[in-house]
């Protein structure tokens, strides 16, 4: 008993010192070497996160924002929470990534990843991804310039196709998350997509680049895929697609 009673002081002390500065040591200590360590993982990336908090009960970890600047690509993330992971096989290096995570859950909202070169962008109002549950929801997608057609049309000497992607609501049931973190398969039993609206506009008042490939059948696309891809049912509901052509440069499509 007297041998136990230095044992249960210093748990105790943890345990106080955790609760009542638990936010200033996340945030003083802990927030600086997640960045750092990013940094040197990661060569020629930068991480920034903002407010970190901590619920030892829920296992939640959350961040108020995440920006995440690499070459040629910018991620900004709103309020980012992650639940359920197994901190502890993580810090101890003893499991994998799908190990590690196998009963996480991540909330992400108002997604923002910007590719100057390419002068696109994505957007994505919430995202969430389940693992136990084995699904992923996101709604709010959007694929689009981040500058006008005229702009992006002008950046390009010869005849292009500039995308627009506006995906309100897609829903994965049934993703084998664990093969997906392995980089072994692409598996899931459904994919449904709610009122999708994809437009295409090329530029024909530009001539056709001669040493541009020709453009891959779907077939051909999906050979070109290293990694297996089964998917049980599609579905898309109430979607349009549009295609456009502009014959003056500046005139109505």
């Amino acid at each position: 008993m007297w041998a136990g009673v230095p044992l249960g002081a210093l748990v105790l002390a943890l345990a106080v010192l955790a609760l009542g500065f638990g936010h200033a040591i996340l945030n003083g200590y802990g927030k600086p070497r997640m960045e750092r360590a990013f940094v040197q993982a990661h060569p020629g990336c930068r991480l920034r996160l903002g407010n970190l908090d901590y619920s030892l009960g829920a296992n939640c970890l959350a961040a108020q924002s995440v920006t995440l600047s690499a070459t040629n690509t910018t991620l900004k993330v709103g309020r980012v929470s992650l639940t359920g992971v197994g901190w502890s096989r993580l810090l101890w290096g003893s499991s994998g990534w799908a190990d590690v995570l196998t009963q996480a859950t991540l909330d992400a909202t108002n997604i923002e990843v910007e590719f100057p070169q390419a002068r696109y962008g994505i957007h994505c109002r919430r995202l969430r991804a389940s693992v136990p549950n084995s699904e992923l929801i996101a709604e709010g997608s959007e694929l689009k310039t981040l500058v006008s057609d005229q702009a992006f049309f002008a950046a390009h000497p010869f005849r292009t196709t500039r995308f627009h992607l506006l995906l309100p609501e897609c829903r994965v049931v049934g993703l084998a998350y664990a093969e997906l973190l392995a980089g072994k398969s692409y598996r899931a039993t459904s994919i449904h997509c709610s009122r999708p609206s994809f437009e295409a506009l090329v530029n024909r008042d530009q001539p056709v680049d001669p040493s541009d490939p020709s453009p891959l059948m779907v077939g051909e696309a999906l050979t070109a895929i290293s990694q297996p891809v089964r998917i049980n049912h599609l579905s898309i509901t109430n979607g349009d697609i549009r295609y456009c052509e502009q014959v003056a440069a500046g005139a109505a499509p």
